[in-house]
């Protein structure tokens, strides 16, 4: 019997150290942030997620995983996370727990790096009944203990539009999962389990909202024994219902299908059929993720949108310090008229003064003309993308942009009877320009001009 045990126990130790090098989730498409913490909230909005994996369905104690994950956008940069897993593997149970940092830097229009960083701890414990417990065999005492171990990985994605690639270095710490140690020394691993992954979305049809969405993925693990390769591709009808088949080199075929309800809830389920080499049949798995979006949907962040916050960082700047020096001006004392002799014919005024009533100066009323003000009005330059002489179509031409994740407001012009939209505004010729040509970039906004306005 403890023969027995401590082969299962070695086998068991090398599962779970070929396991920890990465997810075995099939589905990276509906959340690659469970292979690459890079791409936590990649859609630019918060979201809760569960996910459940039965491997070989009709097998007593095959391999299973579950996991729950949180992904919140501070702002259009800073994105937190957690990650939460647990896998069963016949007698051991691996579980894990990582909070996630990421970093947004935009590139130019449509284009940013994402850096993304995640640490925690790990656990592995053995579930052994108590005759197998009752024996003194140190290997087996050691391994029923629970053993605590630093986790985490590091992840870098480009994104440009609807293209992504990403990198991963997905075991960080060096971990024994049955150490003599209660917690595993601190230490870097060789940084050899490496994941590469692309993808891109071709649109097959102009306003129907058909999109082909090809991936791939390669697995680099230390060993160079175990590294595999993954290549799917999904078909999405109008972001409400996808399918598709993805094809792993170790695991086989599996379909892939997904829909989205409300645009908050999504749900996907994958087939996964029995490996082509096996001669069983009903070895197939299962997998299930739901999740669901929440809050405010930031825009995503662009070196236009880092243009536009420094001028308004200076537009506001300019302001206060106008409002200043126009108050400066206001406390300057007024000049003192001549006072003018009463007419003989007109009788003096009679004031009456009031012991210890002091006169507010503050409710002097003061003249238009004893204030200096600039005589030059402010110009500012307006980024227009359209132009109505009927309000109803700029408020709706105003509403198509904001879906597509622009901030777009309404200029009307009563001196040319239209009505503009326009994306920003600045009191900087140069400025509005420079704005104009990023957003000139985009086939959307390819016309888009300069409006001057005092």
């Amino acid at each position: 019997m403890k023969r027995i045990l401590i082969l299962l126990f070695v086998i068991i130790t090398q599962l779970a150290n070929a396991q920890n090098a990465s997810p075995v989730y099939r589905q990276f498409s509906h959340n690659p942030y469970l292979f690459n913490p890079a791409f936590a909230a990649i859609d630019n909005q918060a979201s809760i997620g569960i996910v459940y994996r039965k491997q070989w369905a009709n097998f007593q104690d095959a391999p299973t995983s579950a996991g729950l994950n949180l992904q919140v956008p501070v702002n259009q940069r800073i994105i937190l996370g957690l990650n939460l897993n647990t896998d069963d593997q016949i007698l051991m149970q691996n579980s894990t727990f990582k909070a996630s940092f990421t970093y947004v830097v935009p590139i130019s229009f449509d284009q940013a790096l994402r850096f993304g960083l995640s640490g925690g701890v790990g656990m592995n414990t053995l579930d052994l009944s108590s005759e197998e417990l009752n024996t003194n065999d140190p290997v087996i005492m050691q391994a029923a203990n629970n053993n605590y171990y630093a986790d985490g990985n590091f992840g870098v994605a480009y994104t440009a539009g609807k293209f992504r690639m990403g990198f991963a270095l997905t075991d960080l710490f060096q971990s024994d999962p049955f150490g003599t140690e209660t917690f595993n020394k601190f230490s870097f691993t060789n940084l050899k389990n490496r994941l590469y992954t692309v993808s891109y979305a071709f649109d097959l049809s102009t306003g129907a909202g058909v999109t082909l969405e090809p991936w791939f993925m390669y697995h680099e693990n230390q060993d160079k024994l175990q590294n595999y390769w993954e290549a799917a591709t999904l078909i999405n009808f109008n972001k409400k219902i996808w399918t598709g088949a993805s094809y792993n080199q170790n695991r086989g075929l599996a379909l892939l299908f997904g829909m989205n309800i409300m645009e908050k809830i999504r749900f996907t389920y994958s087939y996964e059929f029995p490996p082509v080499e096996s001669s069983i049949t009903n070895t197939s798995s299962h997998e299930l993720q739901l999740s669901m979006n929440f809050g405010k949907k930031y825009s995503s962040p662009s070196k236009v949108s880092s243009i536009y916050n420094r001028a308004k960082r200076k537009r506001y700047k300019r302001i206060k310090r106008s409002n200043v020096s126009f108050i400066q001006k206001q406390k300057k004392p007024l000049p003192k008229k001549p006072a003018e002799e009463p007419s003989k014919d007109t009788p003096a005024p009679v004031i009456k003064e009031h012991e210890g009533e002091d006169i507010n100066t503050s409710m002097v009323p003061v003249s238009d003309s004893d204030i200096a003000i600039d005589e030059e009005a402010p110009k500012q330059y307006y980024v227009i993308i359209g132009a109505f002489e009927i309000m109803e179509n700029a408020v709706k031409y105003q509403e198509f942009i904001t879906k597509k994740g622009y901030q777009a407001e309404i200029l009307p012009d009563t001196e040319s009877g239209y009505n503009y939209v326009y994306l920003n505004s600045s009191p900087d010729q140069d400025e509005a320009r420079n704005l104009r040509d990023e957003y000139q970039e985009l086939p959307l906004f390819r016309k888009a001009w300069v409006l001057e306005k005092e």
